[in-house]
C-alpha cells in the first residue's frame, strides 16, 4: 500500500471527527481494565488456596482401611501431628444396584 493511499484512507476516516477515535480509546481502556481485574482476582484466589488449601480440603492426611473402620488409636502417633486432637470420619460402601446375570441364564434377544 502506498503512502498516498494510506493518507487518503486516514483523511476519509477523520471526516467524522475524533468521535470514533475516542470510542476506540474507551473500548481499549475497558478491555485493559477487564484483563487486569481478571488477573488480580486469579492471583487472589491462587494465594488464598495456597494459604488455606489444607483447611478447605478438610485435612492433611487420609487413611483408607479395607473391611474395617478406623479407630482413634490409628490417628495418634503421627510425626508432625497438630496439637489439636485429630477428627475421624468414616464412610460405608454402598451396594451397587447392578446385578450380574447368572451364567446359566439365557440372553433376551
Amino acid at each position: 500500500m502506498s503512502l498516498r493511499l494510506a493518507a487518503r484512507f486516514a483523511r476519509r476516516e477523520m471526516r467524522g471527527g475524533l468521535r470514533g477515535f475516542r470510542l476506540l480509546l474507551a473500548c481499549l481502556a475497558l478491555g485493559v481494565a477487564a484483563l487486569a481485574a481478571v488477573g488480580t482476582v486469579r492471583a487472589a484466589i491462587e494465594a488464598g488456596l495456597e494459604a488455606e488449601g489444607a483447611a478447605l480440603l478438610g485435612g492433611d492426611a487420609e487413611l483408607d482401611f479395607t473391611y474395617r473402620f478406623a479407630t482413634p488409636k490409628n490417628a495418634t502417633g503421627w510425626p508432625n501431628a497438630p496439637r489439636a486432637s485429630p477428627r475421624l470420619s468414616s464412610s460405608a460402601p454402598w451396594p451397587s444396584p447392578v446385578r450380574a446375570r447368572p451364567p446359566n441364564a439365557r440372553s433376551r434377544r
